[in-house]
């Protein structure tokens, strides 16, 4: 039993609905009852002064219409106002005593002949006074749920022919009435109207249930699986939301969901700078891969050649012959000395390039004019540099900048390089230029795909631009990437 009971309440400590219902029920039960009770009463309170004032005019009249009767000595006819009166409700019992307290007429006859005391209550309130100040009419409550009207009867001039004048008073008329029956009828009242009332809060209660049941605990059910969702990690959850004016939940679900689509926007964007990272690790394992083997792998081959030479010419002592190939052996570790430095320039670089871009290229540019002594004038228009270019926008503007100044310092032999950004109605154009030996976009032909010129190209299809190569011998070259519109 005691293990029922632990369960139910802590079924009823976790229900909110049934903690909501249980709070306002206990409230509004203890307020009505107070009410009840109170109303019952204020009516018996009312019921009572009525009773006051009705058994004393009863009483009154009733002593007036014994008047006649008892002036002609008529115990007959008194017998019969006293039944024709006794008929009423509330009255329990009429009686008339005389002076020494014998009952000498009485309803029913049930206390005729018996003498009251009066020293008890019921009389002594009464013959505390003296006779002559008695009042004339008394009201007195001798039990909870009866009272009593006591009116003297006055020895008038008329009664002294049988009574004499001694007496001021003859006796007294004592009416009881009794309201047991409307006190009970009260109660019955007092129970069926808190049996209403009683009906009335439950059905309100049962009403305001489903209302919140409706309203507050289906939506809040609504609520838990998108809330789940989001705890797992799922940031496509949405709260739903009515229809209409926005209401207090919906102003709840609207701010969860601009909250979720901010999160999976960071969360997106994170996914894609780690997928652009790893990307950029990717593409430079392979350009670093490609220069071992396009600038270690021949350049070892080469140093092997020239020093079988070497050795050669030294036993068939040829020294001057020797010395050439030594010289020659020079030239080709200077040029893979600046290749490696370059390379190492361009990784340090590209690591931060999403974070100032030009002022990165502008880096890159002067370490590359000390580098290979060979001057970069670069240049940036200020309306270019307010676009929000996008990190694999910039990642893939870079690495065209590094690939095509490599190009230039192998094979063009250029005194000058000029790098320009600017741009022009929707159009985001760099522009890459020399004063180098030129060539014939036409003939010239590409013998390793991923290297060069093709590789350029690759870098800025990737991200929605076109490349335009403008060159002839002797007069330099002009590489431009042209972004249009929303591929910025």
């Amino acid at each position: 039993m005691a293990g029922k009971i632990r369960t139910l309440y802590l079924a009823f400590k976790k229900s909110l609905m049934a903690r909501l219902v249980i709070g306002i029920t206990i409230p509004l039960l203890i307020i009505i009852s107070l009410m009840s009770v109170m109303h019952y009463y204020q009516e018996l309170n009312l019921f009572e002064n009525q009773l006051q004032r009705t058994s004393i005019r009863m009483v009154d009249l009733l002593a007036g219409s014994l008047r006649h009767a008892m002036l002609t000595n008529d115990r007959r006819m008194i017998n019969n106002v006293l039944k024709e009166v006794s008929k009423q409700e509330l009255l329990s019992a009429i009686e008339i005593i005389d002076l020494n307290g014998r009952v000498q007429m009485a309803v029913h006859g049930s206390r005729a002949g018996q003498r009251r005391n009066k020293k008890k209550d019921g009389c002594v309130e009464c013959h505390q006074f003296e006779p002559e100040v008695r009042p004339h009419l008394t009201y007195l409550r001798v039990s909870p749920q009866t009272v009593r009207v006591v009116s003297p009867i006055k020895n008038e001039p008329e009664c002294a022919v049988c009574h004499g004048n001694t007496d001021t008073h003859l006796g007294v008329l004592l009416v009881d009435m009794s309201f047991s029956d409307i006190n009970a009828h009260l109660r019955q009242d007092l129970g069926l109207e808190f049996i209403l009332s009683l009906s009335s809060v439950f059905l309100v209660l049962f009403s305001m249930y489903l209302l919140l049941n409706r309203l507050l605990a289906k939506r809040m059910t609504d609520l838990r699986e998108p809330l789940k969702r989001y705890a797992a990690g799922d940031f496509s959850a949405r709260m739903p939301v009515t229809d209409g004016p926005p209401n207090i939940l919906d102003q709840l679900s609207i701010t969860f969901n601009n909250m979720a689509e901010q999160v999976e926007a960071h969360t997106k964007n994170q996914e894609a700078r780690t997928a652009l990272r790893e990307r950029a690790i990717i593409e430079e394992r392979e350009r670093i891969a490609r220069e071992l083997h396009d600038g270690f792998a021949q350049l070892l081959g080469y140093v092997n050649t020239k020093a079988m030479a070497v050795r050669l010419m030294l036993q068939k002592d040829k020294p001057k012959l020797a010395e050439k190939h030594l010289f020659q052996l020079e030239e080709a570790a200077r040029r893979m000395f600046i290749d490696v430095r370059e390379a190492i320039l361009g990784l340090r670089l590209t690591n931060g390039c999403c974070e100032d871009f030009f002022k990165q290229v502008q880096l890159f540019a002067e370490g590359y004019t000390r580098l290979n002594n060979l001057p970069v004038t670069f240049t940036v228009a200020p309306n270019v540099m307010l676009l929000p270019l996008t990190g694999e926008t910039q990642l893939q503007l870079m690495r065209i900048i590094q690939e095509t100044l490599a190009n230039t310092r192998k094979h063009a032999e250029a005194t000058h390089v000029w790098i320009t950004f600017k741009r022009h109605r929707n159009q985001l154009v760099l522009s890459i230029k020399d004063n180098g030996i030129g060539f014939n976009p036409e003939t010239q032909q590409i013998d390793r795909p991923h290297f060069g010129l093709s590789i350029i190209r690759e870098r800025a299809q990737a991200v929605g631009a076109t490349v335009t190569i403008t060159s002839s011998p002797n007069k330099g070259t002009l590489i431009q990437v042209i972004w249009e519109g929303d591929s910025i």
